[in-house]
């Protein structure tokens, strides 16, 4: 609990920290997001200012990349944040635009990259705590504000620059690809202010459709007399739905109220969480391969994807391949996961009928029922 203590105090500098950096190099898109690195403003060059900074940094790579807080908790990830500097593969530095970071004295920023691998094996073979792979779900955010002055508004990028920025470095943090609506006529007629303000599930839906998003996030907010904020959040995805309320300060701190618990449960649902020697064994009957090319893009593709650490081809007729895989997930994970690109479409599959007992049901994956799907 001293450890969680220590690292609660890092990550609330984090912020601090990053302001100045994040504000400039968060992109549009976050999938073009680097996830093994980190920047920190500094007050110096020199080897111990470089040190803390990676201390720093890594604690926020292996938050990103395990999809939990939890992770900084770990004795073993605890004794090796001290020697992060051992973790990195290349740094550089910049100078600091944030004014008030410099008035401080952090006048450079440094950017630090880690070594993909070096962090992989920490979390999965020295740790045993979960690794989320980069194929991460979208996140598509409507945002409401109840103002006194303006009434009930949606909001977009330009309205309120300093809660999209908290929002964006907040999924930077965590990992987590965004976007925000257009805002266009098309979504102002689809959608009104109203409708989010009271968590209209199916017009929020039905607006969310045309962006093809794999989560839809609704933030409604408000502020008090006294300059709190209020705040409630909803997500959906793949017929899942939570809602959750917070409370904060300071526009700053929107940002991570809002996305945390979303990659907090996103983490749990796509990490990789099996301990080493527990890889599992699937079977995929994979249609529509009908010559060389859309074979090898196919194999290739199930061989890259983080979560198989093998494939073999068992069986070949027509366009139709029969493939054993040893995957490092679950069958309903390997699931999630290949649907977050849509490269292979499920066709059909041996589905479990209410009438049969759960234990009399062929399981997902075997060779009685395999797993079925079409190379798109």
């Amino acid at each position: 609990m001293a450890l969680h203590t220590r690292y609660n105090a890092v990550w609330n500098k984090i912020f601090i920290l990053l302001t100045g950096a994040c504000f400039l190099s968060f992109a549009a898109q976050a999938a073009e997001q680097n996830y093994y690195q980190a920047e920190v403003a500094v007050q110096s060059q020199s080897t111990q200012a470089r040190k803390q900074a990676a201390e720093t940094a890594l604690a926020e790579v292996l938050v990103r990349m395990s999809g939990t807080m939890q992770v900084l908790e770990d004795p073993v990830i605890s004794k090796t944040l001290p020697n992060a500097i051992s973790y990195v593969e290349q740094f550089q530095y910049a100078p600091n635009t944030n004014q008030a970071q410099r008035f401080e004295g952090y006048n450079e920023v440094l950017s630090l990259e880690f070594s993909p691998a070096a962090v992989e094996r920490l979390l999965r073979q020295e740790a045993g705590m979960p690794f989320w792979p980069t194929n991460r779900p979208s996140t598509l955010v409507w945002l409401v504000e109840d103002s006194a002055n303006y009434g009930r508004q949606l909001l977009g990028p330009d309205d309120i620059p300093a809660v999209f920025t908290s929002l964006n470095m907040a999924a930077r943090r965590r990992g987590l690809p965004l976007s925000f609506p257009l805002m266009d006529l098309e979504d102002q007629l689809a959608l009104s202010a109203e409708q989010v303000w009271e968590l209209d599930e199916s017009a929020i839906l039905s607006a969310s459709a045309r962006y093809g998003a794999d989560v839809i996030l609704v933030g409604r907010y408000s502020s008090t007399s006294s300059g709190r904020i209020l705040a409630t959040w909803q997500f959906f995805h793949r017929d899942e739905t939570q809602v959750y309320d917070s409370r904060a300060e300071d526009v700053a701190e929107l940002g991570d109220q809002a996305l945390d618990p979303l990659a907090d449960y996103l983490g749990a649902r796509y990490a990789i969480t099996n301990a080493p020697g527990e890889t599992k064994a699937l079977v995929l009957q994979l249609e529509g391969v009908s010559d060389f090319k859309s074979y090898r893009g196919a194999v290739g593709y199930l061989e890259n994807l983080a979560l198989t650490t093998k494939v073999v081809l068992a069986a070949v007729r027509n366009d139709t391949l029969l493939l054993h895989l040893s995957s490092d997930a679950g069958v309903d994970k390997f699931i999630s996961t290949l649907a977050l690109d849509s490269k292979l479409v499920p066709v059909s599959a041996l589905a479990a009928s209410e009438e049969v007992p759960v234990w009399m049901q062929i399981p997902k994956g075997t060779a009685q029922n395999p797993l079925i799907y079409r190379w798109r």
